[in-house]
């Protein structure tokens, strides 16, 4: 008996390593054929429909797009670029050609073969939308490309889709049609509501009267060619430094002056409890360090100085970065330190703003500078020396230059609106405002559990500011004439209006003199 059964297992074992070596040839060939009936796979997210205008409104317009897989697809880190149809490159745009997916959205998750719909305007689409944008699309042609960070390669952009329409120069294949205004480029989809990605533009989309932005498209085609469709390019993320190897611990360790006792704080110089100095670098050695892009040295009332001062970090990389040890230097001749304690981090591409409540740092509203530093005390980063700061006035970074703005984005990309700007030739003042980036990042609002350091701070004997409107110079002064007729006409008015006191006045006054002119006769008389 035992003899079969030795046999047996010996049999079933041959029989199971048979199957394993026929496994991957028949699961290879089951792949093709199922390929050459119906084409590759989808990309996991694709563009379905897109509307570059009503007949009301250029900026009605609205971008479609559709998880094809069977499982929800968290967006965070995705980003959407339009570029104009004559683009000069594909590379990627500048940010007002950058919708960042899941900013401003209740969730960045798109379900399984759900719809993802952005709308050109806040009050367009409102209860369909899941994230809103600046409208810029143009009718006569535009490129659109749907992009995500490369799992495998850190500084890479992962083309996910692509359309072009009308007289764009880089369509997928050949270019869809130009869709006049309220008509929308639709991709079409076969029966089973797949829909159809041949990697060519006019073939996978056309122009339909009835745009369904967030349901499935109206036109319908029958079950195209095979298609097995290439591989997407690829884009380098503009400033991004590869990581490096990993480090060797123990060679680390055998660097002179590592463990070296950092020196003792000077006495004008505020430190919170966190050691400031670390044993080893920073776990993002090799990333852009994050720029210091806000301050709000002097909030308007009803916010304090004590809980809503903020200083905002914007982190460029594509990756989290780690800012533990970290820490923020205020002040020019007195400094203050805040250091950020270990688990702190900033988003990818996302702008973060930590207030005074949190980090216990109050800045002058006099002028002072602000600086981020490294772990080893080394400044990374700093902004520029700023004057005396009024009431409720941040100090921006808007390209590489810095200035002041009577809108603080704490969290979010800046608004530049520079009031009083002196026209140099007509004398007049004039307002400017401009929105220097869509809202297209992350907004973040750092939460920090650290001990709070009372701190004293000068105060500038400063009005509070109110956003001014443009001022005519060289205006003549009113007539004295005019002036004296305005203040009869104030006069008369006031007697009107308090007449029935003034009658009352004078009775009073009537009625004291009857009694006082009374009371002396009785008194001459007695």
């Amino acid at each position: 008996m035992k003899k079969y059964c030795t046999q047996i297992l010996q049999w079933s074992t041959a029989f199971f390593m048979s199957l394993l070596l026929l496994w991957s040839p028949v699961c290879s060939a089951l792949t093709d054929a199922w390929e050459s009936l119906h084409g590759s796979p989808l990309p996991p997210v694709i563009f379905t429909e897109v509307l570059t205008g009503t007949k009301t409104s250029g900026t009605q317009e609205f971008i479609e797009l559709y998880n094809t897989t069977d499982e929800p697809i968290d967006l965070t880190g995705w980003q959407v670029w339009y570029l104009s149809a004559q683009a000069a490159s594909i590379d990627r745009p500048a940010s007002s050609g950058v919708i960042m997916l899941g900013d401003g959205a209740d969730s960045p998750i798109i379900g399984a073969h759900e719809y993802y719909v952005l709308s050109g305007r806040a009050d367009y689409l409102g209860d369909t939308a899941r994230q809103f944008y600046a409208g810029t699309m143009a009718a006569t042609g535009g490129n659109l490309r749907l992009v995500a960070p490369d799992a495998l390669q850190p500084c890479m952009w992962a083309v996910q889709d692509q359309l072009g329409w009308g007289n764009a120069l880089y369509a997928q294949g050949t270019a869809a049609s130009a869709p006049p205004a309220g008509q929308s480029l639709s991709r079409a989809y076969i029966a089973d509501s797949t829909y159809i990605d041949t990697q060519n533009n006019a073939t996978d989309f056309t122009v339909t009267t009835m745009p369904s932005p967030k349901a499935v498209n109206t036109n319908t085609v029958a079950i195209p060619a095979t298609h097995v469709r290439s591989p997407l390019p690829k884009v380098a993320v503009e400033g991004c430094v590869p990581p490096p190897p990993p480090i060797d611990i123990g060679t680390l360790l055998q660097q002179p002056g590592l463990n070296d006792i950092p020196p003792a704080a000077s006495p004008d110089s505020q430190v919170n409890n966190q050691a400031p100095t670390p044993i080893f670098p920073s776990a993002d050695i090799g990333l852009v360090t994050p720029q210091i892009t806000e301050l709000l040295p002097n909030p308007a009332a009803p916010k304090t100085d004590a809980q809503d001062e903020f200083i905002e970090l914007y982190n460029s990389n594509v990756v989290t970065f780690d800012l533990s040890g970290f820490s923020l230097e205020i002040g020019t001749v007195t400094k203050h330190h805040f250091v950020f304690p270990a688990g702190t981090t900033l988003a990818p591409q996302s702008f973060t703003a930590f207030f005074s409540g949190a980090t216990g740092l109050s800045m002058s509203n006099s002028g002072g500078q602000v600086r981020l530093l490294d772990p080893y005390g080394v400044v990374r980063n700093q902004s520029e020396v700023y004057g005396t700061a009024k009431d409720g006035q941040a100090w921006v970074l808007i390209g590489s230059s810095w200035s002041w703005t009577s809108l603080p984005t704490p969290g979010s990309a800046n608004s530049l609106n520079v009031v009083s700007i002196a026209a140099k030739k007509s004398g007049s003042t004039v307002t400017a405002s401009t929105k220097v980036a869509p809202a297209t990042k992350k907004a973040n609002t750092a939460k920090i559990s650290t001990p709070k350091t009372k701190q004293s701070k000068p105060k500038a004997n400063t009005a509070a500011q109110s956003k001014s409107t443009a001022t005519i110079t060289g205006m003549r002064p009113l007539h004295p004439a005019v002036l004296a007729m305005i203040a009869g006409f104030a006069l008369l008015y006031g007697l009107y209006e308090y007449r029935q006191d003034l009658a009352n006045k004078f009775y009073q006054f009537r009625a004291n003199r009857a009694t006082r002119r009374t009371n002396r006769a009785e008194a001459e008389g007695g």
